[in-house]
Parts: structure tokens; C-alpha cells; sequence
């Protein structure tokens, strides 16, 4: 192929991912982008040392097990460019998209032999194009993982380099960038090592380079990215612990079970994948038995043997040993992000499989390499281009704001709990909060025994009775069942605001229901287990300040109030209400 036909290749490609994703430039901020974006402050003057210190600033809310500093130092440059208007945020995504699209096809097409050139175009149109990378892209909040995909291209390019001097330092800030994108690129080093372990003896351009030395460096990088990380995080961080209770084995048989999810997600990408099916999780029984489990288990024994037999270049033939290489490449990229290894934490998500597109799609084009015709070649790549983009089209569309996100979620998953409790609490913000509580009600219902989506969903439910409700009765009922299932969730994990909000609108409701003593009691119990005591503190100095009414200082609650507010006033010096609070007890 020559020049110019390489460029204009690769012109089409950036093309194609432009015109995928070009829709989401009229999207707002969704979901996690309120907490990671458009309510945090720390993005205004947001300084390198404390993005990577600090994963405060990562966040307005209290979670501190997200680590991401490029991400958030790129949010706080199109912040200072843009102001809120999500606009440019989405233009920042999209041209990353390209571009990684771009640096994406330079890698395949340095890695692969010049005879599989259709394969590495096809990979990188696959990943300009397949739905799933719709999570990645045009969801602000994980321009993470395309910053850690963007950067482990350049560094697979610079790791074939001939000039070894240069090369091996670049590669290791390059390595160690792409893991502070997202921890998922720290098996960069593992790919360089399977190039050079599977192909050692190939005559693909650049695979001698993929040598000992590419590795040392890789791994030097990701260990200071990783180093950093556990620095900011001071120790090993909650993610990288086993959520929702079960054991190992229970653990690894869920993961299996979401490789094998994912595979058909890719496959068949009718499903959004911001909805986790933790009801299925939450269910009884075993794993193990489960159809996506076992093929999840079939996938990576095919892959382990695949690699045994490629261990002699004599026993294998060169195009399967190409297939095994993208295919672990592939399977490499996903399991940190997902599932398997690191956190143990998420059964499927979109996000996860934007690494792994382009080495499996290459895979998949292998065959149609040695076909002498060009036709023949090109126009599967076009069919399957022309059946995924339509798709794509909606997914975006899906992400246009939370309604839309919500409503695509039921859509495909009527009986998604996290998507009744999301579309609920948008019609609580427009004013419908009959619908909301209709929703709320019905989401519980679906929601699995048990659960923690269903915790969640009636301590949510509880708080909105307690605001839009009539039935004081049917108010307690569901906030009593909410604080012991969110406890139950806390004992088994961390204790949690929701539990604190939750035993602190129990205690409004108590109230409410002329029993004071039971609220008050309640508040004393559960602030010796609360993860932030000052909150129910607060609702308990509000409380006692409503029912003192206007009796002043002649009011039996006075003494309470007092010691009450002492607590808060050292905990909250600075909270409008604690203010509030300050201004009515001095006019006392």
C-alpha cells in the first residue's frame, strides 16, 4: 500500500469515528458526571500535584476508591476552556476518540505482518464504530479509559522503535500514563511480553524489537503509576476488595459469568451495560452452572491451550499464531477493567471491553486476509460497519441526558431496578412525583430479595414518601425496612451515607408520628455505627428545634438542643444550616 493510500485509510478511519460519535456533541452530563464534573469544585484550580495526591479533587462526592488523575486534570482544562457548557467536554471526547482510532490502526498495522494489513484496518474500524465503546465516549465520566487506551497505542508504537536509547524511557512515561488514565493499562507490559513470547520467531516489522528490555521499561512505568495510586489512596484501595459478600469461588464464578456477558455484548450489542445486572448476582444459587459462565470458562481454557500450543513455533502455523496473540491481547485488556483480576467487582461493563475491540476485531478479520480478491476482503468489513452504526447512532442518543439514559435502560431491561430508581428520581426533579413514587414502588418489586439494589431503592422510596407521601404509615413501614437492609449492605461492606440519610428521615418520620422518644433513640443508636455521625446530629439539633416550636427557653427539649448543637457546631462550623440554627438559638 503506499503513502498516500495509507493516509487516506487512515483519513477514513478518523472519519468514521467522528461521524459515529458526532451526535453526542448535542448530549448533556449524565449520571456520574454530575459528581465527577459538573459539581465539582476542585476542578477550577486543579494542579498536577494534587490530581495526583489527592482523589479528593477526583470527586465532589465522598468516594475516594476512584483513582484518576488525567481524567480529572482533562475535565479541569475543559472546564477552564468551556465553563459548564457540556458541549465542549463532549468535543474533547470525541476528538480523543479519534484520534486514539488513528494511533490504534499505526499500532495493529506496526505489529501485525504487512499481509494482515485488512486485519489491523478492521480492528481499528471496529473500535471507531462498535456500540459498546458508545460508554466510553460519549459518557464524560470515562474519558478515563479512553486516555489509558490512547496512551497504551503510543506506547505499543514507540515499543518497536529501533532506537532502543530513545525508546525504552519514552515508553515507560508512556506506560505509566496510560495507567494513570486507568489501572486497566497496567497489563501493557504482559501484551509486549505475549509479542515477543508467542511471535518471537515472526517476520512481522518490529516484533525483534519487542524484547526484554520493552518489558523492564513497560512495567517500571505502570509500577509508578500504581505506586502513586496506593500513595494517594494511602494503602490498598476498597475497589480491590471482594464486594457483596460470598466467597472466592462464588466470586471467580461471577467473573467467568461476566466475560461470557460480555462476549455477547459484543456480539450482539442490544443491551446498555450502565445497569449492572447485580439482580442476577443478588439471586440464589450458583454461579458456576450458568450458560455465560461456562462460556466464559470455555473461553479462557480455549485460550490457555491455544497458548500452550503456541509455545513451539514448529507445531503451529503462523495465522494462528497471530490469532492467539490478538485474542490474549484482547482478553489481557479486559479482565483488569472488568471482572476477573484486580477488583472482582463488576459482572459487565462497556467500558471494560473499549481496549479489547481492536485486537478482537482483528482476530475476527484474519481469515478474510489471504482471500486473493480485494472484494472479498473489503466488503465484510462494510457490512459489518453498516449494521453497527445505526446502533451506535442510538446508543448515543441514549446518553443524550438521565431521562434518556433511564428510559433506554428499561427499555431493554424492563426490570432493571437501578433504571426504575434513576428515571424516578428525574421525575422528582420535574415536579412528578406520583409517577416517581409509582416507580420507586415497582423497582422494589423487582428488585431481588435481599439485594442491595433493593435496599437502595427503598431507602430512596422511604425519603420520597417522606417528602411527596400522604401515608405516614406506609412512610415508616418502608424506611423501617430500608435502614435494616442498607445495615445489612454496611455490615457486609462500609458503612454508608445512605444508611445515615436513611436512619435520619426514619427518625423525621417519627417524629411526624408523635413519637419523639423512638426517634431520638434511634438517632443514638445508629450514630455509633454512622459514617458521617455529625449528619444525624444535624437532623437531630432540626428535629428538636421543630418541636420546640415556640416555646423558647421554657421548652422541655432545650437541654437536648443545646448539647446537640455543641456537637454539631464543633463537626459543621461552616454549614447553612448549623448557621441557621446559630442565628434562632441566639434570638431565643
Amino acid at each position: 500500500m503506499s503513502t498516500r493510500a495509507r493516509r487516506t485509510t487512515l483519513g477514513a478511519l478518523v472519519a468514521l469515528a467522528l461521524l459515529s460519535h458526532a451526535g453526542s456533541l448535542a448530549n448533556g452530563f449524565v449520571y456520574d458526571d454530575h459528581r465527577f464534573v459538573a459539581e465539582n469544585p476542585a476542578l477550577v484550580d486543579l494542579s498536577w500535584r494534587d490530581a495526583l495526591l489527592d482523589p479528593a479533587t477526583h470527586t465532589a462526592d465522598d468516594d475516594r476508591d476512584v483513582y484518576r488523575p488525567l481524567r480529572a486534570l482533562s475535565h479541569a482544562a475543559d472546564r477552564e476552556a468551556w465553563g459548564l457548557d457540556p458541549f465542549g467536554f463532549h468535543l474533547h471526547s470525541v476528538l480523543l476518540h479519534a484520534l486514539s482510532v488513528a494511533l490504534v490502526a499505526l499500532c495493529l498495522r506496526r505489529l501485525l505482518p504487512t499481509r494482515y494489513a485488512p486485519a489491523a484496518l478492521f480492528g481499528a474500524a471496529v473500535l471507531a464504530v462498535h456500540p459498546v465503546g458508545a460508554e466510553a465516549v460519549d459518557w464524560i465520566s470515562s474519558r478515563g479509559d479512553q486516555l489509558a487506551l490512547g496512551f497504551t497505542a503510543l506506547a505499543l508504537l514507540v515499543a518497536t522503535w529501533p532506537r532502543r536509547a530513545l525508546s525504552l524511557p519514552l515508553l515507560g512515561l508512556l506506560a505509566c500514563a496510560a495507567t494513570l488514565g486507568k489501572e486497566s493499562a497496567a497489563v501493557l507490559p504482559a501484551v509486549i511480553a505475549l509479542h515477543g513470547f508467542v511471535l518471537r520467531r515472526s517476520d512481522a516489522p518490529g516484533a525483534a524489537a519487542l524484547v526484554r528490555g520493552s518489558v523492564v521499561a513497560a512495567s517500571l512505568g505502570v509500577a509508578l503509576a500504581l505506586g502513586l495510586r496506593q500513595l494517594a489512596l494511602h494503602g490498598v484501595s476498597p475497589m480491590q476488595t471482594v464486594p457483596h459478600g460470598g466467597d472466592a469461588f462464588s466470586q471467580v464464578g461471577w467473573a467467568l459469568f461476566g466475560i461470557g456477558t460480555s462476549v455477547t455484548h459484543l456480539l450482539w450489542p442490544s443491551a446498555l451495560a450502565v445497569s449492572y445486572p447485580q439482580s442476577t448476582w443478588a439471586a440464589a444459587g450458583t454461579p458456576w452452572w450458568q450458560l455465560p459462565s461456562l462460556l466464559g470458562a470455555g473461553l479462557l481454557g480455549a485460550l490457555s491451550v491455544a497458548l500452550w500450543r503456541a509455545r513451539s513455533r514448529a507445531r503451529v502455523s503462523a495465522p494462528f499464531a497471530w490469532f492467539v496473540f490478538l485474542g490474549a491481547w484482547g482478553v489481557l485488556a479486559y479482565l483488569p477493567s472488568s471482572s476477573l483480576l484486580v477488583t472482582l467487582r463488576e459482572l459487565v461493563n462497556d467500558r471494560g471491553l473499549l481496549p479489547c475491540l481492536a485486537p478482537l476485531g482483528a482476530a475476527c478479520a484474519l481469515p478474510f486476509c489471504h482471500l486473493q480478491r480485494a472484494a472479498a476482503r473489503v466488503v465484510p468489513a462494510l457490512l459489518v460497519v453498516a449494521l453497527l452504526l445505526p446502533i451506535t447512532w442510538q446508543r448515543v442518543e441514549d446518553f443524550r441526558s438521565d431521562a434518556h439514559l433511564w428510559q433506554a435502560t428499561l427499555r431493554v431491561d424492563p426490570e432493571s431496578p437501578g433504571a426504575h430508581l434513576g428515571l424516578a428520581r428525574e421525575l422528582l426533579t420535574v415536579g412528578q412525583a406520583e409517577a416517581a413514587l409509582e416507580l420507586m414502588q415497582r423497582g422494589a418489586d423487582v428488585a431481588p430479595a435481599g439485594s442491595k439494589q433493593r435496599a437502595e431503592l427503598l431507602a430512596h422510596w422511604g425519603d420520597a414518601l417522606l417528602r411527596h407521601g400522604h401515608d405516614d404509615h406506609a412512610t415508616l413501614a418502608v424506611l423501617s425496612q430500608a435502614l435494616a437492609a442498607v445495615r445489612h449492605w454496611d455490615a457486609l461492606e462500609h458503612p454508608s451515607i445512605v444508611g445515615d440519610a436513611t436512619a435520619a428521615s426514619l427518625a423525621e418520620a417519627l417524629v411526624r408520628d408523635q413519637r419523639p422518644d423512638q426517634a431520638f433513640a434511634l438517632l443514638d443508636t445508629e450514630r455509633a455505627r454512622a459514617a458521617r455521625p455529625e449528619q444525624l446530629d444535624l437532623k437531630r439539633a432540626i428535629l428538636l428545634r421543630e418541636l420546640m416550636g415556640t416555646e423558647g427557653r421554657t421548652s422541655p427539649w432545650l437541654g437536648d438542643f443545646d448539647e446537640t448543637f455543641e456537637r454539631v457546631t464543633r463537626a459543621l462550623p461552616d454549614h447553612p444550616l448549623v448557621n441557621g440554627l446559630s442565628r434562632w438559638r441566639a434570638g431565643l
